[in-house]
This record gives C-alpha cells, sequence and structure tokens, in this order.
C-alpha cells in the first residue's frame, strides 16, 4: 500500500528446456534482476542469478530499510535437492551501517555442507564455516559484535565469543563461549562484564551444561556486584544453583528438574536464603512448573529476619495471576535497606498481614497490614521517634473498585485516610492504570513540634500544634489534593543564641496549583514578623512570599540584643532563590567576649587520632568564601542609630548602610560604610578616645576595609593607635599629635608624659607596652622571615631598642638592635665556647669585643 512495485517475467520453455532469460523487480527501493535455467528431465539441473542494486527490503515487508548491492547465484539439481551457493554483498547499508557479506555453500538434502559465509555490519562480524546436519558434522560460528548499537539502538557495548552447532535440524546442540564488556539496554540495565559457556541441545537426552557469571549489574532498583548460574545435567533431568552477591544481598537458590517437550519445566526448589541485613530462609522444598503462558508454585514458607511469610497460593496462567499468603512479624528495615530508601526511617517497625488477590482479569481482593511492634523514625542523621502505637492499611478490590483505609496513631501525630481507586474500561477491558479515577480525603493532627526540632538544631527548642485537612481527586497519575494547614501556639527559641520567638500563627491553603500562604506571624519581644505569599506545585520551585518586621526582637540575650524593622520579599524562581528587602535595626547590643577556650599546641600528638595532632584533628579549617550559588541577594541593611559593639577594651556606637548583594559566581558581597561613632577603646592600662573609626565593604562582606585612629586626649602630646589595612590584614602604628618620634609617642600614649620627665620604674613599663604592640607586629614577619627573636630591650641608659635575632648555628647568633627614640644602631655577633664563657663582637654606633663569663644562682 506505501510502495509501488513492477515484476516483469519473462520466461519460455523449448522441450524439456525452461529459461527465463529476463526477471526484472522494480519498487522505490530499488531494482533486483536475474536469470534461471531448468532442465526438467533426469535430476533436473538448474541455474540461476540474482543480481540487486540499490535494493530497500523495508520496500518489500516489514523490514529493516538499507540499500543493498550484490548478487547471489546457484547451481545444482532439483530431484535431490542439492545445490552450491555463491554470494557477494559489497557497497551495501543496512541498518543504518555499512554491509558486506560474502561466502559460499552447498546444500545437500536436509544437510549443510563445505559452509564458509562471512557477514560484516558497522564494525561487528559474524562468520561460519563447516557443515550441518550429519551425525560427524559441526558448523563452527565466531561473533565479534563490538557495536551492538548498530544492531539495535536500544543496546550498547560489546559481545566477542564462539560456538559449535552440531547434531540435526530436528535436534540440535550448541556449545558456545561468550564474553561481553559494558553491556547495558537503554536505562533499565548496565552489566560491566559477562562471561558464559556452557552446551545447550534440544534432544530430551542431551546434555545441559551452563556456567555464566555477570559483574558489575546496575538497574534503577539496586546493584549487584555478581550474578552467577550453573546448571548441569541434561534437557530431561538437570540441577542448577543461581547466586546474586551484593552491598546488601548474599542470594543463593537451588533447584532441579527437567525440561519436557510442549509442557515446559517442572521441578523442585531446594533452597531459597539470603544472608546478612535481609537475612531469609526456605523451611521446606516446594513443587514449582513453569511451561508456555503459565507458572505454578505449591505452597511455601520463609524465615524473613525473626519473621514468618506463608505463601499459600501462587498461579499464574494465560495472563491471569492468583496468589494468596499472610505474614507476621516482619521487619520492614532491611528491604527498605535493599531498595535503597532511608531504612532508619522506619526504625525498628514490624507488621502483620495477609493477602487474597485474583486477576479475572480485573483484580479482585484483598490486602490487610497491621503494625505489629517497634517503632518508626524520621530523619536519616538525627533520628526522632514517632512512638508509634497504630498503623493500618486496608485495601478491598471489587469489580467497580478499589476502596482504601489507612490509620496511624503515635506520641507525636495522628491521622486517617479513606479513598477509592475506580478502574478504567469495561468488561475484560477493565485495568487500573495512571489514568484511573483518584477520590479520598485525610486528615492529620500533630500534637507538638518537640520531637522535630533536632531537625533543624539539637539545641533548639520547638513548641506548637498543626492540623491538615485535605481532600484529593484526579488520578492516580496526577492526583490533584486541595486543602487547609494550620498551625498556632508556634514557639521557637535558642537559648545560647538569645533567640526566642513565641505565639506563632499560620494559615495556608493547597489549591490545585499552589499553596497559598494566607498569613503567618510570630512575635519577638514586643515586636512581630509577619508574611503572606504562594508556593507553586508543580516541581516546587516557584515561590514569592512578602514579609514585614516591625519592632521584632530577633536576639534577646543579655550580651547579645538586636531588634529590626523593615520589609522585603523571598522568591524561588526556576530553583533559585532570591531575597530582597531592607532591614534596619531599631535596637542592638553586642559584647564582644574577652576570653577564649584554652588550645593545645600542634606539637601535642595523639596517639591513634588521623593525623596524630591535636592541630589536624581538632583546629577548625580555615573558613573559605561562603558560595550561595543557589541563592541571590540582594538586601539593605541600616545599622539605625542605636546599635553598640562592646568588649575586648572596646566600647562604641555603629551607624551607616551596608547593601548585601551576591555576584555572578555566588559570593556574598558588600558595599558601603560603618562608622563607629562615640567610642572609646582601652589599651596599656589607658581609656583612648575613637577620633575616627570607619569600616569599609566593597567586597567580600567579612573582610572590610579599616581605618580607626583612638587616642589619648587632653595633653601636651596626643598619642594613640591608628589600624588600617583590611579585617583579615590589620596594620596598627602608634601615632600622635602633634607628630613626636616613636618612642616619644609611645611614653605619652602610656605614661601621659615625655620620657625625659619620666623616672626610671615608669620608664620600665615602655619595653613591656611596646613588646606587646611589637608581639603582635612582628609574630608574623619572624615565622615569614624564619627569625628567631623579634622584641624590644632597654639598655642602662633607659634607652629602647628594636631587637631582630637569628641562630645561625647552635653556637652562633646574630643580632641587630635599633633605638626606637634615636639613631643608635647596633650590629652584634656571638659564639659560644662553654656554657658560661662567650666570645661577643659589636659594631654599629659604637664597636667593641669581649670575652663574658655567665654564672647563674637562685
Amino acid at each position: 500500500s506505501q510502495t509501488d512495485i513492477a515484476v516483469e517475467l519473462v520466461a519460455h520453455r523449448a522441450g524439456d528446456l525452461v529459461e527465463v532469460p529476463k526477471l526484472s523487480a522494480r519498487a522505490r527501493g530499488g531494482v533486483a534482476t536475474g536469470e534461471a535455467r531448468v532442465e526438467l528431465s533426469a535430476r533436473q539441473p538448474f541455474s540461476a542469478r540474482v543480481a540487486f542494486s540499490r535494493f530497500d527490503p523495508a520496500a518489500w515487508g516489514d523490514f529493516p530499510g538499507g540499500s543493498i548491492n550484490g548478487t547471489v547465484a546457484a547451481r545444482g539439481t532439483i530431484a535431490n535437492r542439492a545445490a552450491d551457493v555463491k554470494l557477494a554483498i559489497e557497497n551495501s547499508r543496512w541498518l543504518d551501517a555499512p554491509l558486506e557479506a560474502r561466502g559460499t555453500l552447498g546444500v545437500a538434502g536436509d544437510r549443510l555442507r563445505d559452509a564458509d559465509v562471512t557477514l560484516a555490519l558497522g564494525g561487528n562480524t559474524l562468520s561460519a564455516q563447516g557443515a550441518f546436519g550429519a551425525p560427524k558434522d559441526k558448523l563452527a560460528m565466531k561473533l565479534d559484535a563490538r557495536r551492538l548499537g548498530v544492531i539495535d539502538q536500544r543496546l550498547q557495548g560489546a559481545i566477542r565469543g564462539s560456538g559449535v552447532v552440531s547434531g540435526s535440524w530436528s535436534a540440535p546442540g550448541v556449545r558456545f563461549d561468550l564474553s561481553g564488556s559494558r553491556l547495558a539496554y537503554e536505562k533499565a540495565f548496565t552489566i560491566e562484564a559477562l562471561s558464559a559457556r556452557g552446551f545447550v541441545s534440544t534432544d530430551p537426552k542431551g546434555t545441559a551444561e551452563i556456567d555464566a557469571t555477570l559483574r558489575g549489574v546496575r538497574a534503577p532498583e539496586g546493584e549487584l556486584q555478581s550474578v552467577s548460574l550453573q546448571v548441569e545435567g541434561t534437557r530431561a533431568v538437570h540441577a542448577g544453583v543461581l547466586q546474586a552477591r551484593g552491598e546488601r544481598v548474599n542470594f543463593r537458590a537451588r533447584a532441579s528438574g527437567g525440561w519436557t517437550p510442549g509442557a515446559g519445566w517442572s521441578g523442585t526448589v531446594h533452597e531459597l536464603v539470603n544472608s546478612g541485613e535481609a537475612a531469609i530462609r526456605l523451611v521446606a522444598p516446594f513443587a514449582l512448573t513453569a511451561g508456555p503462558g503459565r507458572v505454578r508454585a505449591d505452597a511455601f514458607e520463609l524465615r524473613v529476619v525473626g519473621g514468618q511469610l506463608h505463601v499459600s497460593a501462587l498461579d499464574y496462567a494465560k495472563g491471569r495471576v492468583r496468589t494468596a499468603g499472610r505474614f507476621s512479624d516482619l521487619p520492614v528495615r532491611p528491604f527498605l535497606a535493599i531498595a535503597g530508601a532511608p531504612a532508619n526511617m522506619v526504625g525498628t517497625l514490624r507488621l502483620r498481614g495477609d493477602w487474597s488477590m485474583e486477576s479475572t482479569p480485573l483484580l479482585t481482593g484483598s490486602v490487610n497490614i497491621a503494625r505489629e511492634s517497634g517503632d518508626v523514625a524520621l530523619g536519616t542523621e538525627r533520628i526522632v521517634s514517632m512512638g508509634l502505637e497504630t498503623l493500618t492499611l486496608n485495601a478491598r478490590f471489587a469489580p467497580t473498585g478499589a476502596d482504601l483505609k489507612a490509620e496511624l496513631r503515635s506520641r507525636v501525630a495522628t491521622g486517617s485516610a479513606e479513598g477509592r481507586v475506580t478502574p478504567i474500561g469495561s468488561g475484560a477491558q477493565a485495568r487500573y492504570a495512571g489514568a484511573s479515577p483518584l477520590a479520598f480525603t485525610a486528615g492529620v493532627d500533630v500534637a507538638r513540634f518537640a520531637p522535630f526540632a533536632a531537625f533543624i538544631d539539637t539545641a533548639m527548642l520547638l513548641e506548637g500544634r498543626a492540623q491538615a485537612r485535605l481532600q484529593g481527586t484526579g488520578t492516580l497519575a496526577s492526583p490533584l489534593v486541595t486543602g487547609t494547614i494550620s498551625a498556632d501556639d508556634i514557639a521557637v527559641a535558642l537559648p545560647a543564641d538569645g533567640l526566642d520567638l513565641k505565639q506563632g500563627r499560620l494559615r495556608a491553603v493547597l489549591a490545585q496549583r499552589e499553596i497559598r500562604v494566607e498569613s503567618f506571624s510570630i512575635r519577638g519581644g514586643e515586636g512581630i514578623f509577619t508574611a503572606r505569599g504562594t508556593l507553586a506545585r508543580t516541581g516546587f520551585d516557584e515561590a514569592s512570599v512578602d514579609w514585614t518586621a516591625k519592632s521584632f526582637r530577633v536576639l534577646g540575650r543579655p550580651d547579645r540584643r538586636l531588634v529590626v524593622s523593615g520589609k522585603g520579599n523571598a522568591a524561588l524562581r526556576s530553583g533559585k532563590l532570591a531575597f530582597t528587602g531592607v532591614l534596619r535595626a531599631d535596637e542592638g547590643l553586642f559584647e564582644i567576649a574577652t576570653t577564649e577556650l584554652p588550645t593545645l599546641g600542634d606539637d601535642v600528638v595523639v596517639v591513634g587520632r588521623p593525623g596524630g595532632t591535636v592541630a589536624a584533628a581538632e583546629a577548625p579549617p580555615r573558613e573559605k568564601p561562603r558560595n550561595v550559588t543557589r541563592a541571590a541577594v540582594d538586601m539593605t541593611i541600616d545599622l539605625g542609630e542605636n546599635v553598640q559593639l562592646r568588649g575586648r577594651g572596646l566600647s562604641v556606637w555603629l551607624a551607616g548602610k551596608l547593601a548585601i548583594e551576591t555576584n555572578a559566581r555566588g559570593e556574598l558581597r558588600a558595599s558601603g560604610v560603618v562608622t563607629a561613632e562615640k567610642g572609646t577603646f582601652v589599651a596599656y592600662g589607658q581609656r583612648l578616645e575613637i577620633d575616627r573609626g570607619r569600616f569599609y565593604f566593597n567586597g567580600p562582606i567579612t573582610n572590610p576595609g579599616l581605618d580607626i585612629v583612638a587616642m589619648r586626649k587632653r595633653q601636651a602630646v596626643e598619642a594613640g593607635v591608628a589600624v588600617t589595612g583590611t579585617l583579615e590584614r590589620p596594620v596598627v602604628r602608634v601615632v600622635s599629635n602633634p607628630a613626636v618620634p616613636e618612642g616619644e609617642a609611645l611614653s605619652w600614649l602610656i605614661l601621659g608624659r615625655a620620657p625625659d620627665k619620666v623616672g626610671a620604674s615608669q620608664l620600665s613599663a615602655l619595653p613591656l607596652a611596646t613588646s606587646a604592640l611589637v608581639d603582635k607586629a612582628g609574630a608574623p614577619v619572624a615565622r615569614a622571615l624564619k627569625l628567631d627573636d623579634v622584641g624590644v630591650r632597654s639598655n642602662a641608659a633607659a634607652q629602647q631598642f628594636l631587637t631582630v635575632g637569628k641562630r645561625l648555628t647552635d653556637r652562633l647568633y646574630l643580632a641587630f638592635e635599633q633605638s626606637l627614640g634615636g639613631t643608635e644602631n647596633l650590629l652584634r655577633l656571638e659564639f659560644t665556647l662553654t656554657q658560661r664563657i662567650a666570645l661577643r663582637a659589636e659594631t654599629g654606633t659604637a664597636s667593641s669585643v669581649g670575652v663574658f663569663y655567665r654564672y647563674v644562682w637562685d
């Protein structure tokens, strides 16, 4: 009907000779031409030849398309059914791949002889050599299928192997040896490696030997390390063992029986066992038959992880199934673990139940499941026990539909649901499918939120209660759930952080296409936070919620208090969060801790701990910039006029605005200036007034630029410290007004007077103060330059010197000193002769050489 075909045949007979000088078949799919000659006398010898040109098999029937070029020639006799055939196909394509075929073969009655044929298709080759049909004939075959996708696009991988075909046309037998690698069939399964060898015959008394192994078997349902099958015996009487190993599977099945033509396989299953997490053991052998269109098993019983599963009926015949049985004390956890589901969620739950089902062809019967013992849990890392008391599920299947009923009662929540599923079609065509109409009602009451706090933070206190009233319509494939959700008396507290929110209330409506948060409110202190918006239900990847905060106390700890007001929007678009809005701090107080927990040095080794050192095991890793690739932030933070920062000698009021946003890489960036006003800073025993305090944000939010000057005021020379650089790399120096040398400025800063008006006892405090300043800046310098000493010393004339030193060897020490208040400098080289005697040479403002003797007494 789709292809016009024209056939032209020219034939004539002259006596006992029939000739076909012209045979032509034309179609849109190419041309086939040929000629033939037959003698009707004696053994009726014949000869024939057919040539193909751009021949397309699809034009002649339900075959894959192609373009075939080549010839087929045959010569023989009709009387004794003998012929010699020669095949030559080249420059052809089939299955959208190059095709070539060459070879010769002979036919003598029922015997195939002198075969030598090779077929190549898209990099895959198949060859056959030898004979078949006589008792001693053997036809050797070789397969090298490196590109299985050429043969069937659903397949991937490669198969190589060889085989020998023997026997007769009525009872052929094949000895094979195959190997495969990286096999796959669509998304159904993948096999990393395959090996199979053996002999299979259709003769009832013929040998049946199979030894096959699959490795790396993966499917959506799970993964197995290996699967093996061994069969020994004959076709009529044989025994086999099937084994499978995986992370949670160690399965073994053993059976014996035989194959009867027309009836199928029948035998006995002797062993079914799985060790490990889901331990299964067959109590006693049972009979099993399987034939064309039918499977039947006698009653059998399994022990399943301490429970029992009794199957009283299992019968499949001509598309209809009948099964019945019961189970008790059956654990759920092992089966979820094998399926890859979070097994922790079912905890110690064990079930009992029964079933009796039959397809006629529509399902009829019943299924009943109930909790026998144990409890379920929520969460994976943090587990919350439900305190389960009752769990039931009942299903009744009738020709008019299926009625479902479920009930849950626990310490945390209660719920119930009733529904009905109606089959589609009628009569023999009735069935349950994705388009089957669905209708149900459900109610859930959560008595307390407290147990769910562990999901968020183990230190969190959570209270409240919730209700949900739901209705469902639509189909099994596309259910439409509507209803209402409400929550009252919501309270959230993190005592360690000062978070204490109360009187929360939620009202939400589930519509067919969205979830509408009609109102949400929660109080913090005297203020309130409210929100309302929508969440798209299709994919749950679209949402928009508007929020408002009014005098809302976020933190309420005595040393950490924050009250804010503002409004904004939280949105979800294409799976990415977006936060926008403006927040203003109405009140704030942050006290910086003055002490830190002690830590052990990095030279302390803890035996048995990975890495060995405390530093490797306990020291927190250096914090990397936080990337929020799935969120976009565009917020403005106004510190207002009432935010105070105190601690570690600092007492200051903060003001300013920051614009916080994320860049293309998801990094949080901040821009703006925060100023420190009306503040003081205690350093070196003095209360310094902050002249200027600015934090410049123009990049990462954690590393602002610094411009801070704190001075000791109301004296002839006002002295203090200046901090510049960034928060990660601050630079600290002593400054004065008017400008004086650093040593003199330090005297005004520490002692409140010039060095020449200070007594020796007061002056001795300067090295300590200077050392405190130098040590903070000098430690990184010493490490970078690999110096041994960086510090300050004073001489008999009360002069202070900055000293840096390096020990060249265990006896030789080199030091350089520079006066802090003058131009004196000194280079010193010291060599230790003994524990008490040392040689010292000095040069600089003054030079000297000496021998020093040390004596120490208590």
